[in-house]
């Protein structure tokens, strides 16, 4: 066979592989190349000439094998129906697809497709991969390829829990290869309602998708794919051509280490260290006496700025991991900062002085840093528990090399100088993209007049961005590629800065960063301001409580206004909704949903789907209006066996908006806003995906009306709205009742 397998790795050709996947939609083959793909999806299995192409331009191939199926277009089992044999015009395709975020109840419908398949594949034998939803376990005994895709982008689900959820579905599936497609746009529930409302897509940051790819190397995935929905050279939507060179900067990165990666096992994850920006010092006398306006704002922010920063300090503790990584080639460390929030808005998540600590290891082997334009040697020495390694500089993720092997470090010496000018090139274009974008939305914060960061942060941190910018061009063009690169890179980590505190000046007064629909990216904030000026605007016109029944006190009114209650216990378990009198936030009862086994000898592992889901009435809302949930939750036993936990969602954003809790609480503020683009009927779910118990109390529905906006007149032209944007509508939240 051209693709094999050596235990729970691939070979190709004689050579470890890690695959780097993308769909197809049209590009230029040359231009897929370019970005660093080796595998591309076939549009059809037998389409000979594309497959040649493939190979002309060095590429392979995965195809989807065709599905039997009767005339009313059900599949036929292999009981009933076998494929024709793949010829060998067939021979460019290394894996066999069966689809995305395949649902694990289709199990034996993917078990009788494989044996179909390895029945019509006997001369070339290819191993068959399905990215699915559920029963890994299951799965992963009859694929060799086992596909775990979850899109956690603008959720409340972090980049550190995104990858031990990765961790977890290699330990359902021990020894199988696993892989991942990369969320590179938004997910299709976020698209959609923003087509709703005729606004444009959100923007997926290049850093997103870099934290997303080494959180699944760290993870121990075995190939990635960067998922797609539309032609990756076209570069005229915004943040497309970020993506595009984040995708190729990445991908030379992962070629570098291919060996490290396709061959060697993930041996542990340690914590590391490094010299952040220290806290301003403050002391209570300095905060006392600053009484003038100008010097209370000064005090303020040195409070603000102090309290983010000491924070920050406490949080990197458990956000700051290396993996470690062993193969016969050495050891492979990935040192990445996953900092909470970055699937929002990443951070600065920058350093220097790291410190990183071995457990057990070499002292007498070289230590290396690399990266697409320089090696460097780094100093190590003996302490307690093992090596620790000194990184001057550290900027969200790196790739450090522990080897005795000279000769293999002079082969990446040769190979990092032969590719250096292409990655200088791609590092500057990607911070030159960047910067345009940020410079776009810095000027429309400022024109709407609602982010003091706009106007006194911005305009510095921006022209400092520039100079580093024009650095960079300087010393590409004197072949420093090098310095280029650094240079470039020290300009996005400043438009970092900036996106971080403007997204941290909208989500200040919120109690949670999904409370507005338009806080969850960078691109979308001046949605937000717009949004909170038209509830700035509704004073006179609220509904106060749109969901009577939602304090949970009478049963008889739940069922008169039509809630709905479902229950799908699986085999082992049981599964309730109930008016729970012995905790509650108010009143003498809280909606509990519990899902518990029968057995403690027998706990069900991996769950699929919502065990207990109880639904509000239907409310109607107009269109324009503004709706406000508010409420409170309480996980009174934490959830396990399915990393959504228990979810609360929407009926406007639905999965895109869902706020989700697995671990165990004291009870906390809900708080939703949400713009209504047409007249319907909206609704609230609550759902438990997973074994635990989780309490509901005070759920109300409030209704914003907004007035006509009214403007100055100044010589004809129209100016500002009389109020400042934003204030009032921010004055309002404030009020409302806990």
């Amino acid at each position: 066979p051209i693709v094999e397998f050596l235990l729970d790795w691939i070979q190709l050709q004689g050579r470890p592989l890690f695959p780097r996947m993308s769909l197809y939609h049209g590009e230029s083959l040359e231009a897929l190349k370019q970005a660093g793909m080796n595998v591309i999806e076939a549009p059809q299995f037998d389409d000979y000439r594309f497959l040649t192409e493939l190979r002309s331009q060095g590429l392979w191939a995965m195809a989807t094998p065709p599905r039997p199926q009767a005339q009313d277009g059900s599949f036929l089992p292999s009981r009933d129906a076998t494929l024709i044999p793949f010829d060998e015009q067939t021979a460019p395709i290394v894996f066999w697809y069966l689809g995305t975020q395949i649902p694990g109840s289709e199990w034996n419908q993917i078990r009788s497709r494989v044996g179909q398949i390895q029945s019509a594949d006997q001369q070339f034998k290819r191993p068959i991969m399905a990215d699915v939803l559920g029963k890994e376990r299951q799965i992963a005994r009859e694929v060799s390829m086992i596909g775990s895709s979850p899109r956690i982008l603008n959720s409340d689900i972090n980049l550190l829990e995104y990858r031990n959820t990765l961790i977890e579905k290699t330990r359902l599936a021990p020894g199988r290869f696993l892989w991942t497609w990369i969320q590179t746009e938004p997910t299709f529930a976020n698209a959609r309602w923003r087509d709703s409302f005729h606004k444009t897509p959100i923007v997926i940051e290049p850093e997103q998708i870099r934290l997303q790819v080494y959180a699944t190397l760290s993870a121990g995935c075995r190939a990635v794919g960067y998922w797609t929905t539309d032609r990756l050279d076209d570069t005229s939507a915004p943040g497309a051509l970020e993506r595009k060179l984040v995708i190729e900067q990445l991908n030379r990165e992962i070629d570098l280490i291919e060996p490290w990666l396709a061959t060697g096992s993930v041996i542990s994850h340690v914590p590391f260290t490094l010299i952040q920006k220290q806290a301003p010092l403050i002391t209570q006398l300095g905060a006392d006496f600053k009484t003038s306006g100008s010097k209370r704002l000064m005090r303020d922010e040195q409070l603000a700025e102090r309290e983010m920063l000491l924070q920050q300090k406490k949080e990197a503790a458990t956000e700051m991991q290396a993996s470690i990584i062993h193969s016969e080639y050495g050891t492979l460390i990935l040192p990445v900062w996953y900092r909470d929030g970055a699937q929002f808005v990443p951070d600065q998540m920058a350093g220097n002085e790291a410190k990183i600590v071995i457990p057990g290891g070499n002292v007498s082997a070289s230590v290396w840093e690399l990266s697409s334009t320089r090696i460097k040697n780094l100093d190590r020495k003996r302490v307690n528990g093992g090596v620790e390694i000194s990184l001057p500089k550290f900027d969200m993720t790196s790739i450090i090399i522990m080897t005795s092997d000279q000769g293999l470090i002079e082969k990446l010496r040769n190979k990092i100088r032969e590719i250096s000018p292409q990655a200088a090139e791609t590092s500057l274009k990607l911070s030159r993209a960047k910067l345009e974008r940020c410079e776009k939305t810095n000027a429309e914060l400022l024109e709407m007049g609602v982010s003091k960061v706009a106007r006194m942060d911005g305009p510095a941190i921006l022209e400092r961005a520039r100079e580093r910018l024009s650095q960079a061009e300087v010393s590409l063009t004197s072949q420093d590629f090098h310095e280029a690169h650094t240079a470039a890179r020290d300009c996005r980590q400043l438009l970092r800065i900036l996106q971080r505190i403007q997204w941290r000046e909208a989500t200040r007064t919120l109690s949670s960063s999904m409370t507005s629909p338009y806080t969850i990216s960078y691109s979308t904030l001046p949605d937000h301001w717009r949004m909170i000026e038209q509830i700035g605007r509704s004073a006179k016109h609220i509904n106060p409580n749109l969901l009577r029944s939602g304090d949970f006190e009478d049963i008889d009114t739940m069922v008169v206004e039509d809630w709905k209650h479902v229950q799908n216990p699986i085999e082992g378990t049981q599964a309730i909704a109930e008016l729970y009198p012995r905790d509650r936030r108010s009143g003498e009862f809280s909606l509990r949903l519990l899902a518990a086994p029968l057995s403690r000898n027998d706990i069900p592992q991996n769950i699929e789907g919502p065990l207990v889901r109880v639904t509000t009435p239907p409310l109607a809302v107009r269109s324009g209006q503004i709706v406000h949930v508010t409420g409170w939750v309480k996980v009174s036993t934490a959830i396990t066996g399915n990393p959504l936990g228990a979810t609360f969602q929407d009926s406007i954003m639905g999965p895109g908006g869902a706020l989700h809790w697995n671990a165990q609480s004291d009870w906390q503020r809900i708080d939703l806003l949400r713009e209504v683009s047409q007249s319907e009927n909206f609704h609230l779910t609550m759902s438990l995906n997973g074994l635990g118990a989780i309490l509901f109390d005070d759920l109300r529905v409030m209704a914003y009306t907004p007035e006509p906006q009214q403007y100055q007149q100044t010589e004809g032209l129209e100016a500002l709205p009389l109020k400042s944007l934003g204030s009032s509508g921010v004055e309002l939240l404030n009020k409302v009742p806990e």
